[in-house]
């Protein structure tokens, strides 16, 4: 066994978010010397399950490498999984949490790391967010993932009322987990009362998505400057790009915020 090989294998999968046992079994597998083999691992998020079958082949000079895994989503009370297969390569990788935000419709930002193979030095890299169409697809299957260039988080959550909003540190925590693709807890301050709210990043509309602790999502305008005539069922000071974001969402989710039955994209796993 190439100890050097196994090594490396380990910490990408420690990297991209997976366990000690699956590390553990991945030695297992190797030492079978089989040319290709796949890992299991499954995890909770809430209610939502998850199976990622992380996909191992081996080279003619016999080292093994970690090419791909597939990536399923059981949301409770559906009828059909969903499933995308995530490329594994250096500095483009999805983690198992990003990759679970992704295929549940939530954005993340990353660093994409494009190689020079000549001169290292020379690697370029840009930002820029992620998200799933789950309209189209490629040939294999899988959703296209489509890229937003220059969305200002920051700047969005400066528009709203935020409790702390005025702490570095809060700030910064706030924005590190939006950025991963996270549904964040929040308290907004709200004509004089604390509201709780859950947000999430929403580059494509250039906004972010506001819901209720029973996730409904809000569509009332709570910027800071909001009237206090302005009651959260009312949109007077939403603006047109707003309106147009609202209802380009509205479209993809149906009445609610609820997200529609996804058909034809959605594949019953075995």
């Amino acid at each position: 066994m190439n100890e050097k090989n196994v090594e490396y294998l380990e910490k990408q999968l420690q990297m991209t978010g997976f366990s000690d046992e699956t590390k553990a079994e991945l030695r297992t597998k190797i030492a079978e010397e089989q040319d290709s083999f796949q890992l299991t691992e499954k995890k909770d998020y809430g209610q939502d399950k998850v199976e990622a079958r992380l996909n191992f082949s081996r080279s003619d000079q016999g080292n093994y490498f970690f090419n791909s895994y597939d990536l399923i989503l059981q949301k409770e009370k559906a009828d059909q999984s969903n499933m995308h297969q995530f490329k594994v390569n250096y500095g483009n990788t999805f983690t198992l949490k990003e990759a679970y935000n992704l295929l549940d419709g939530r954005s993340v930002n990353k660093n994409f790391i494009k190689v020079d193979k000549e001169d290292s030095k020379n690697n370029k890299v840009t930002n820029a967010w992620s998200y799933m169409d789950f309209k189209n697809t490629d040939a294999k299957g899988n959703f296209m993932i489509q890229r937003k260039f220059g969305f200002d988080l920051e700047a969005a959550l400066n528009k709203l009322p935020l409790k702390n909003g005025q702490n570095a540190q809060v700030m910064e925590n706030l924005v590190g987990s939006l950025n991963k693709g996270n549904r964040q807890y929040v308290v907004l301050e709200i004509e004089g009362k604390e509201e709780k709210r859950y947000l999430e990043a929403a580059p494509k509309y250039g906004n972010i998505n506001i819901y209720n602790e029973q996730m409904v999502r809000q569509y009332a305008s709570v910027a800071k400057d909001r009237s206090p005539q302005q009651t959260e069922g009312q949109e007077k000071n939403v603006s047109v790009d707003q309106k147009q974001g609202k209802k380009e969402q509205q479209d993809e989710e149906g009445p609610a915020g609820k997200k529609k039955q996804r058909t034809g994209r959605s594949r019953k796993v075995v």
